[in-house]
């Protein structure tokens, strides 16, 4: 099944399972696992998803308990750290460059910072030049994760591309 939707994710989960499918489901894009449980519910379990960050890491409990003293309990969308790490990547270089308006030096910088550890995804790691000609493609890890019952999720694998 491939949808993206989170939404429409669990709706499609819930009325497969009540239709009486019992085989895997399994997600080809589109993170947002706990909001297709939040529609779901114990349905989805067995639901296998694409993740962008593994939340029960030591850095993703930092994290969560960050965001949750500064936002409240909730849903965190796993595109959140990538956002965060983006942002870090782009402050890191902003300091280095020492200055915010030649856009040059600052794209400098940030193609200067492989291996520069971020402290979301660890150390940066450019790619792209074979596809676009340019090494400007972030290498992130991502998870495969499967829905509990309960509405965690167990990882079954790690992907380090």
């Amino acid at each position: 099944v491939n949808f993206n939707a989170p939404g429409e994710a669990g709706l499609l989960v819930r009325q497969a399972r009540q239709a009486g499918f019992r085989g895997p489901i399994i997600q080809a894009g589109g993170p947002s696992v706990p909001e297709i449980f939040e529609v779901a519910g114990g349905l989805a379990e067995g639901f296998l998803s694409y993740e962008m960050f593994d939340f029960s890491s030591e850095v993703g409990q930092k994290l969560s308990k960050a965001y949750e003293a500064k936002y409240g309990k909730g849903i965190i969308n796993s595109q959140l750290p990538a956002f965060y790490n983006a942002t870090r990547i782009l402050f890191e270089a902003l300091k280095r460059a020492g200055t915010t308006t030649d856009v040059k030096k600052v794209r400098d910088q940030v193609e200067g910072l492989e291996g520069w550890d971020t402290g979301i995804y660890g150390p940066v790691r450019w790619t792209g030049t074979e596809k676009y000609g340019v090494k400007h493609q972030l290498l992130l890890p991502f998870f495969i994760v499967e829905l509990q019952k309960d509405g965690t999720t167990k990882t079954r694998a790690r992907v380090i591309p």
